[in-house]
């Protein structure tokens, strides 16, 4: 795929968390290159902005909240395949997962940047919300790994 071709692939060992490569920043706009391992699961999250994904290798399983009074609950999913587009709002809050035994690649572009102070995670085992950090994310994603792992999945 040119796709692939042009951003080449990540050579990171298979159980680490996600990363991201960003390839333009600005206020108005971010687009970024998803890599997400094997098995991996992100906790529920918002980015304030509008956002286009499409993913160009593996899959990625997403799972849509929505809030009630002071938590989240499930209101959807929507999986996508290679070639898959899928449009997010600004207020949307979701999930994403990789089932595959094999890293998943997808091409994010977002309507601004993504270190607005006002963005939101939610803790995956209680979810409580909190407010967004990266490095909080990644340990979040890192201990769901090692649940799963320690559950023989």
């Amino acid at each position: 795929m040119a796709v692939e071709a042009s951003l080449g692939r990540e050579r990171r060992r298979q159980n680490e968390p996600s990363s991201y490569l960003f390839l333009y920043q600005s206020a108005s706009l971010t687009i970024l290159n998803a890599v997400i391992p094997p098995r991996l699961q992100s906790p529920p999250h918002n980015h304030l902005t509008w956002a286009v994904i499409g993913l160009y290798s593996g899959r990625e399983d997403n799972i849509f909240y929505r809030r009630d009074g002071d938590r989240i609950i499930e209101r959807g999913r929507q999986d996508l395949a290679p070639r898959d587009v899928m449009v997010l709002d600004t207020d949307t809050i979701h999930s994403i997962s990789n089932p595959l035994p094999h890293r998943s690649y997808a091409l994010h572009v977002y309507g601004g940047a993504l270190d607005n102070p006002a963005r939101s995670l939610w803790n995956p085992f209680t979810l409580e919300e909190e407010p967004f950090h990266l490095l909080t994310l990644l340990k979040y994603e890192r201990e769901m790994m090692e649940r799963t792992a320690g559950k023989g999945g």
